[in-house]
């Protein structure tokens, strides 16, 4: 079978009268992975609950009417009361009511979906009769997704629609929301999340495409801050005392000047 992979923050389409394929995504954690059925055509999300919900219902309708509508969700759900209200309001505005959903008894999953068959849990269970279709630009995507969901306003729902498939192909990689200039300057008041914002920045913003400031890098390199991203461990998230320091010398880099 033939599955698109889908990166977190996007969504792909397999339009009515073109050729039959699934569809794939992974890292799932406290995400909804949305199949809408529509007379147009079939459509895969990877939402965050952050995507712009005006855009996602503006997109619903230009593939005709919604038929049925169904989700998968895992262990981890602790922004429930966001996906359902986003649900309902697109159920709502769509004038569907057939509804499906698929628990995964994982706290981080990949899901398939399989015409003819819905969504059903994918860890580990790609095989080789499974050819995925991969973005080309799939490492740059993710990262401009991350990037934006992480320099928008808490629960704001204000990242924009990513189209990653549509027509049989892959879509051009959009652009970052802010430059990098912008990110920085809102992180230089944040001191909750400011520090690890820059180091969000300095790991994703050249793989989506960003000029960085040299001194950023140096300054991230330099205090060994690349591993707080993926361990909970590391002084930065340990020691208060370390973190205002540190955060403190961001704030002096001559980026600010």
């Amino acid at each position: 079978m033939d599955l698109v992979w889908i990166t977190q923050g996007s969504i792909g389409t397999i339009e009515t009268g073109v050729a039959a394929r699934g569809f794939f995504t992974d890292k799932v954690e406290n995400c909804r992975v949305y199949v809408f059925g529509c007379t147009g055509g079939t459509v895969f999300m990877h939402d965050s609950a952050q995507l712009r919900i005006e855009e996602i219902k503006e997109y619903l309708v230009s593939h005709g009417d919604m038929v049925n509508i169904s989700y998968a969700y895992g262990l981890q759900n602790n922004q429930d009361h966001m996906h359902k209200a986003r649900l309902d309001e697109i159920a709502s505005h769509l004038n569907c009511t057939d509804v499906t959903t698929v628990k995964i008894l994982r706290p981080t999953f990949s899901v398939a979906y399989i015409p003819g068959t819905g969504l059903a849990d994918y860890t580990n269970k790609l095989t080789s009769t499974d050819t995925i279709l991969r973005d080309p630009h799939q490492e740059a995507r993710e990262a401009v997704n991350i990037l934006n969901n992480f320099f928008i306003k808490p629960n704001s729902r204000d990242v924009p629609l990513d189209i990653q498939y549509r027509q049989g192909a892959f879509t051009q990689v959009p652009q970052p929301s802010l430059s990098a200039i912008e990110m920085l300057n809102n992180l230089k008041n944040d001191g909750n999340h400011g520090l690890l914002g820059a180091v969000a920045l300095n790991h994703f913003g050249e793989i989506a495409g960003l000029n960085l400031p040299n001194n950023l890098k140096n300054f991230v390199k330099e205090n060994n801050l690349e591993p707080a991203l993926t361990s909970l461990s590391h002084p930065m998230h340990t020691d208060e005392i370390l973190k205002k320091k540190l955060f403190g010398e961001f704030r002096q880099l001559p980026i600010f000047k």
